[in-house]
């Protein structure tokens, strides 16, 4: 299989799980909707366990719902400065899970948590042990958003912009991971020297988000990573145009219309 049969099998998985996204059951709808807090952490940390064990048993929707399920959980352990938690339960889904593409996913988050815990090697070693060229849209948008944690560490940021590409639809990327994307792409052309393209960078995808969710991701994104310094000029200035309205958005933007739709359209990141 040549790279563009891999990439166009990848965005046939894209759609085809953005319509999956409709029959999820009403509790796990619930969590997506709501994340984990406080209050629903025991029932989703219950949830959780049920579909590992129905994973490990041979349901190949429940090791998907697993796996997702470890984004509100993960957060919810990064947000309370459970940071061994996060990563045990990204060990514990490695190992409950039987599907190779979960697997992987779970490696390359063990690697981005090794990488913030200043355990530089093993975060180069979980990824290493990783396929860089999966057949699944989950596991190749993990893999592209672990390597360029690294290479955002290393300050190479073209290694960053070969990996997730210059502009919105430049690679196809699973719904939880376009956030980490955009602000990770952005902060590479930032640190190259562009900044207005940084800026519309944000901008464009920030066109294809609903209400302010993209100024609240961008926030949440550089907040989480505050040890990585990411768009510490774009972000801002991103922020204040969409705050001020959509002049002063598309003022902004004017100039990075090209990057509106990328190759593989709204789609993707």
């Amino acid at each position: 299989m040549t790279e563009d049969e891999r990439i166009a099998e990848l965005v046939c998985q894209l759609a085809d799980r953005m319509d999956d996204n409709l029959n999820w059951p009403p509790d796990f709808a619930e969590v997506a909707r709501t994340g984990a807090t406080d209050k629903n952490l025991p029932h989703v940390l219950a949830m959780w366990q049920s579909y590992c064990d129905r994973a490990k048993a041979g349901d190949p929707v429940a090791g998907e719902l697993a796996v997702l399920l470890t984004a509100p959980l993960s957060n919810y352990f990064g947000l309370h400065g459970q940071e061994e938690r996060k990563r045990a339960l990204f060990e514990s889904t490695l190992e409950a899970l039987p599907s190779p593409a979960h697997q992987e996913i779970m490696r390359c988050r063990l690697s981005r948590a090794a990488l913030k815990a200043g355990e530089v090697d093993a975060a180069r070693a979980w990824l290493d042990s990783c396929d860089p060229a999966p057949l699944d849209v989950g596991a190749d948008s993990d893999y592209r958003v672990s390597a360029a944690y690294l290479a955002t560490f290393d300050h190479d940021f073209g290694r960053v912009l070969t990996l997730l590409g210059r502009a919105h639809g430049s690679i196809p990327v699973a719904v939880s991971q376009r956030a980490l994307v955009v602000v990770l792409r952005a902060n590479a052309l930032e640190k190259s020297g562009g900044l207005d393209e940084a800026v519309a960078a944000l901008l464009d995808f920030a066109g294809h988000s609903e209400g302010h969710l993209a100024e609240q991701s961008y926030a949440a994104v550089t907040k989480a990573n505050s040890w990585l310094d990411l768009c510490p000029r774009s972000v801002p200035r991103a922020i204040a145009l969409l705050q001020g309205g959509p002049a002063g958005a598309a003022s902004a933007a004017r100039g990075g219309d090209t990057h509106r739709h990328g190759l593989f359209g709204r789609h993707k990141s």
